[in-house]
């Protein structure tokens, strides 16, 4: 740890470097930090099969309601193929526990 003068110190002197147009988002850009090949992502295949435990994970924070089952499942998959897709909005769960 170090203090913020030492840290402005350290960034001045090049010792830190500073790091000008950056993204984690691949889209083409040069700066992107993204190692992620997303070319080599499996796809989903047409009978997938979900793992029992991710299952009754799924099932136990949605409340077992089928809609929020489907929604979660649907917002996953969504996900998995659309990974620089940033609209997709964040899941809250809430629990009486």
């Amino acid at each position: 740890m170090c203090s913020e003068k030492e840290l402005r110190g350290l960034r001045q002197y090049g010792i830190i470097n500073t790091y000008d147009d950056i993204c984690f988002y691949r889209g083409g850009k040069s700066g992107c930090l993204n190692l992620l090949e997303e070319d080599k992502i499996l796809l989903p295949s047409g009978s997938p099969e979900i793992n029992k435990y991710i299952q009754e994970l799924i099932e136990n924070v949605a409340g077992y309601k089928d809609e929020n089952i489907e929604y979660l499942h649907r917002a996953i998959f969504y996900k998995y193929l659309n990974i620089n897709d940033h609209t997709l909005p964040s899941i809250v769960f809430y629990g009486k526990g």
